[in-house]
């Protein structure tokens, strides 16, 4: 009994320092553990490379976050997803591609994006840069790569090969079939040493990755170049791909919350100075970026989470669902087993009432029971319904997410499933769709696809393309697949590709519509000046053919704004009667002159649509049985041509923009075709001018060939002067030459002549001539050798001088002119032998570029060595085009000359008959020069003319003390109006020229008038709404760089037509004039006059506000009411400009 005692009373000891043991842990903080968190980050450079960059960055974030111990766990392209899987790590930093399958397979969030070095908060991103060594000039864009060795990181690597994957797809290059052999290396720096030491040819690596390893001294970055590089405003890396967000660092499922977010607040308020930051080379860390283009990538590749889009597969939806379905199978059969053991008892019951009785407590507690474990499978069941019918919903959701309308049917074509977009295409409620036949609905038809049969027997996929009766073109993509009974269902995929066909189609016709331009230029470049009237209506046929018109026209308009000339093409039983248009002012056409006037096309599809303004314009189609109209303003260099028009086309709607383009070409070469024949006609109207005044010249003239050895040749032409002279006939002397007129005494004078004519061009020296009577004559002549059509030629001019020898004085004087205009022409000639790179030079080319003058060939590097290295690419590479194409060769380049000073020269070139090019050089120095002084002259003019008007507008206010100023606040609003309006600065300096005097006109109507307190009779009324003809009659002779005159003419005219002194409407009044009304208006109104005072601005901006559309322009008004009411026009700075 004692012992027992003893023992009992020590126990409740024992029991107490028991539970202070298991206390004072608990009490101890600063005994405590810190917990450990594992990053894992992609080692896309190695594992070293990794720990190196990112360790600093752990270190960080243990010191911003008490008790935990941050690690990082490098992670391979291949590991990644098993280490998340088995959640050995808390935290993960991977590529985006990595991070979006992450996302969807283990529920990883994003908290942070990744700031590269240089980038900006609100944008950090990277790409791809496809790259190859500087030395390979033979890659140089994607399709390049075709047949070469390719690297690239891994598969899975976004910017070591997903980005450029992508670009590669665009580009039509399939890496499976096109790379002659295609490595993943594992890492970036392993792809970059493949390339460099020629393993492969070519490879992809992440942005800054180049950069990087320059920095580290691993490569050199000039060793390397990209390929189809890419620019991005603001990104500092070479790249070749689009742009994706950067890296993002994620958070998994079961990390905790709170440290989720503690890990993102210290992620954000990195400071890129920070060691960590320094460490990793990165910029800080910005909020969670939208990773949407990411997603794009994937799908479009059909990668990551997308690599099954568009497949639902019966054996998908069982893999998916199975287990619940099986959960679901197991819970009835338990049911089924208990209903059984129910039945059994009952049975069991009614046999054994007697012993029922005596175990009645015993049963009811055992039926209570059994009836809980059923409530409890009941419930249990219920919880399986309520899952699989989530299961169904959420793929009802992904079904319905699918764009193309997908259906199902069974054998007999009844509708038993579709997704939304089906829903939507058919107009019918769900409820209605299902159980009717599918070609009831969409696609409608006669009977099933001719894709359903073969679906039903075949086992692959089945296409079919569908037209419906409103012309969209749907390609059915039809498979069978069993339902779970075992039977046969057909699933439909219908594409909608019919803007696929009509781009097709319309590119087809555009292509067909450049061809036939390209024809008719040919053709027309081909045809002489006499047979352009026939090319022309010939052309016009097959442009009124190709488009199903009834006619085509074009129309020429002069510098009178006439029409000069009309031709047309009609079709058989057409009145031709248009063409008599030849010589209408358009004047009498206003509408239809101010669309074109605006180069704006005139689409009209019925007269009945034409606008009031353009009733002289429907009487004409009228007249003419015009049910619709395409015409298209034609113009060049600014000026206008004319126009085109198609009459009656068989379309008038869906012309698109390049469609219109192309009929303005068309109807350009057709313009320009008939400017060139009246150039022609023009040239030999010259040419007959010429050889008026080369027969009515005073002297002599001569021009004669030379032979191989260097003697004058025989004449080739003479004037009539020389004929008169010398008494022979024009037969005569072209069957001499020089030897055969000139004195014998001067033969030894003839060969230095010649030496001197080849080696300076020109010659001046006295001579004799002896006459058919035998007489001498005394002439002084002027020899200049020149070379044309390959041809050696001199031209000389005999003048007698034995009735001026008093005169040598000023011949002397006039050899002096004669030489220094020589001189200061400046002009050479070549010829250029692609084959053999020589060129044959006039001796001016050589002096112009410097060289000794000996010989007449030099070779093309000899030359080139005068002109600075800059532009000596420039030059053989335009004169390899000019020979290529046939076409003609125009440059300017500078030399620079022995003595250092450098000169400008401008030559041309045409393609000869022998595959050379002959052309011309002349020195252009003097001419840049004054041109660049002429400017500068023109600039002061200009200012002149603006401050002249400027004082105009003070002496017409000095007229009128009330308005004193008001031209000068007018045209302060006008200019900020402009400004806001988008008006070029040329054009808003018109602007405002043109409001400083826009009430000039006031000069004619007297003073009393305009300073009247009272009102005004009708009489003096009209003479006041003089003031804008009086002003268009004051300045309009003044050669003004804008229209000044029209803008005065038309201040007063209003939106609707209700203006004065022509009753102009809408787009018939100058753009300035429009805006003159605005600002005209509001100043008028915010200012006094003798006969009221002034009303206010808020009273002036009301005005405009009733009278928007109406009196004034909308746009105009637009812009004024913005200008006041964001504060950026101040009332008080009338007098100033608005701001820039």
């Amino acid at each position: 009994m004692s012992r027992a005692g003893a023992t009992g009373g020590r126990r409740p000891w024992l029991l107490l320092l028991l539970l202070g043991a298991l206390w004072l842990p608990a009490w101890l903080p600063a005994q405590q553990v810190p917990e450990t968190v594992r990053i894992g980050v992609l080692a896309k450079r190695g594992d070293h490379t990794t720990l190196a960059r990112w360790g600093p960055l752990a270190g960080y974030l243990g010191t911003r976050i008490p008790g935990y111990r941050f690690t990082i766990v490098p992670l391979g392209f291949h590991d990644i997803k098993a280490a998340v899987a088995a959640a050995e790590v808390e935290f993960v930093l991977a590529n985006p591609a990595i991070y979006v399958e992450l996302e969807a397979a283990y529920g990883a969030g994003r908290i942070a994006t990744l700031v590269g070095p240089g980038e900006t908060r609100g944008c950090p991103c990277f790409g791809g840069v496809l790259f190859t060594r500087a030395d390979r000039a033979d890659l140089n864009q994607l399709a390049d790569l075709r047949g070469r060795r390719f690297a690239a990181v891994d598969e899975t690597s976004l910017g070591g090969w997903q980005a450029a994957l992508r670009e590669l797809v665009a580009a039509g290059v399939d890496p499976a079939a096109d790379f002659a052999q295609l490595l993943f290396l594992g890492t970036h720096d392993a792809v970059v040493q493949a390339v460099a030491d020629g393993t492969v040819d070519a490879g992809t690596v992440r942005t800054d990755t180049l950069e990087r390893m320059a920095a580290e001294g691993r490569i050199r970055s000039e060793s390397f170049k990209v390929i189809a590089a890419r620019e991005f405003p603001g990104f500092p890396y070479r790249v070749s791909t689009r742009l994706y967000p950067e890296w993002p660092f994620a958070s998994l499922r079961e990390t905790p919350e709170s440290l989720t977010h503690a890990v993102a607040v210290a992620l954000l308020q990195l400071d890129p100075e920070e060691p960590a930051a320094q460490a990793a080379h990165i910029g800080g860390w910005a909020v969670p970026q939208n990773y949407q283009p990411v997603h794009e990538l994937l799908r479009e590749l059909k990668l990551g989470p997308y690599r099954d889009l568009g497949r639902v597969r019966f054996g998908d939806v069982l893999r998916q669902y199975g287990h619940w379905l099986l959960l679901v199978l197991l819970m009835l059969v338990v049911l089924g087993a208990a209903n059984a053991w129910i039945v059994r008892l009952y049975r069991r019951l009614r046999g054994s009432e007697a012993a029922l009785r005596e175990a009645r407590d015993t049963l009811e507690q055992r039926v209570h029971e059994r009836t809980t474990e059923l409530a409890q499978a009941l419930a249990s069941l219920e919880e399986t319904h309520r899952r699989v019918e989530v299961a169904r919903h959420e793929w009802n959701a992904a079904f319905n997410t699918i764009g193309d309308p997908i259906f199902i049917h069974d054998r007999d074509g009844r509708l038993l499933r579709f997704n939304r977009a089906y829903e939507e295409r058919s107009g019918l409620p769900a409820e209605r769709l299902r159980g009717l036949p599918y070609w009831e609905v969409f696609p409608r038809g006669e009977g099933p696809l001719a894709s359903c049969s073969r679906a039903m027997t075949g086992s692959g996929l089945e296409e079919e393309e569908v037209e419906l009766e409103s012309g969209e073109v749907f390609i059915s993509r039809a498979f069978a697949q069993p339902d779970p009974a075992g039977h046969l269902l057909r699933v439909h995929v219908m594409v909608d590709v019919t803007s696929e066909r009509d781009a097709r189609a319309a590119l087809q016709q555009r292509l067909e519509f450049e061809s036939l331009i390209a024809e008719l230029a040919t053709r027309f470049i081909a045809v002489g000046s006499r047979g352009v009237e026939a090319e022309v209506t010939a052309a016009l046929g097959r442009l009124g053919g190709f488009a199903a018109a009834e006619g085509v026209f074009v129309a020429m308009i002069d510098a009178d704004d006439r029409i000069s000339e009309a031709h047309g093409w009609w079709a058989a039983g057409r009145d031709r009667s248009p063409e008599t248009l030849a010589g209408l002012p358009l004047a009498m056409l206003p509408w239809l002159a101010g669309r074109l006037r605006a180069r704006q096309p005139v689409r009209i599809r019925v007269p009945e649509e034409l606008p009031p303004p353009a009733q002289v314009e429907r009487q004409l189609l009228d007249r003419h049985g015009v049910r619709s109209l395409l015409c298209v303003p034609l113009s060049r260099g600014g000026n206008q041509l004319g126009a085109l028009g198609l009459v009656n086309p068989a379309r008038i709607e869906g012309w698109a923009e390049e469609d219109r383009a192309l009929l303005v070409t068309a109807g350009d070469v057709i313009a320009g075709t008939l400017r060139r024949r009246d150039a022609e006609l023009r040239l030999s109207e010259s040419e007959e001018r010429f050889r008026r005044l080369f027969n009515s010249a005073n002297d002599a003239i001569f021009l004669h060939g030379v032979e191989a050895d260097g003697s004058p040749g025989r004449f080739l032409e003479v004037n009539d002067r020389a004929l008169a002279v010398l008494g022979y006939s024009r037969e005569e002397l072209l069957g001499m030459g020089p030897a055969d007129i000139d004195d014998p005494d001067q033969a030894g004078s003839v060969a230095e002549v010649m030496k001197t004519l080849e080696r300076t061009g020109s010659a001046l020296f006295e001579s004799r001539h002896v006459a058919r009577d035998g007489s001498r004559i005394p002439v002084e002549i002027s020899a200049h050798r020149f070379e044309l059509g390959g041809q050696a030629l001199i031209l000389s001019l005999a003048r007698d001088i034995s009735e001026r020898r008093e005169a040598e004085a000023a011949l002397r004087r006039s050899e002096a002119s004669l030489a220094e205009a020589q001189r200061i022409a400046r002009l050479g000639s070549w010829e250029w032998d692609p084959e053999s790179d020589r060129l044959v030079v006039s001796a001016e080319t050589l002096r112009l570029f410097g060289l000794p003058a000996e010989g007449r060939v030099v070779e093309m590097d000899v030359l080139l060595r005068s002109v600075p290295a800059a532009d000596r690419a420039r030059i053989r590479r335009e004169l390899v085009a000019a020979h290529n194409s046939g076409r003609a060769y125009r440059i300017e380049h500078r030399i620079r000359l022995p003595d250092g000073d450098q000169r400008h020269v401008q030559a041309h070139g045409q393609p000869g008959a022998d595959g050379r090019l002959i052309g011309t050089v002349q020195d252009i120095s003097e001419v840049r020069a004054a041109t660049a002084a002429l400017q500068a002259s023109e600039a002061r003019l200009r200012e002149a003319l603006v401050r002249t008007i400027e004082a105009v507008a003070l002496t017409v206010e000095k007229r009128d003390p009330y308005t004193a100023g008001h031209q000068q606040r007018v045209a302060a609003l006008a200019v900020a109006i402009g400004h806001a309006l988008g008006m070029e600065a040329e054009r808003v300096e018109g602007l405002r020229l043109g409001a400083l005097i826009h009430d000039i006109g006031k000069i004619y109507v007297p003073a009393e008038i305009l300073n009247r307190p009272s009102s005004l009779s009708p009489t003096e009324m009209r003479m006041v709404r003089t003031h804008p003809e009086v002003g268009y009659e004051i300045v309009r002779g003044i050669d003004f760089p804008w229209p000044v005159a029209e803008m005065i003419r038309q201040h007063q005219e209003r939106h609707d037509g209700s203006g004065y002194p022509r009753g102009l409407a809408g787009a018939e009044i100058l753009p300035e004039a429009r805006i003159m009304a605005v600002a005209d208006v509001v100043e008028a109104l915010c200012s006094h006059r003798p006969y009221r005072p002034a009303r206010g601005l808020d009273a002036a901006l009301e005005e405009l506000e009733q009278y928007r559309g109406t009196l004034y322009a909308p746009e105009a008004v637009d812009a004024c009411l913005a200008l006041f009411r964001e504060g950026r026009f101040d009332p008080e700075t009338w007098s100033g400009s608005p701001p820039p």
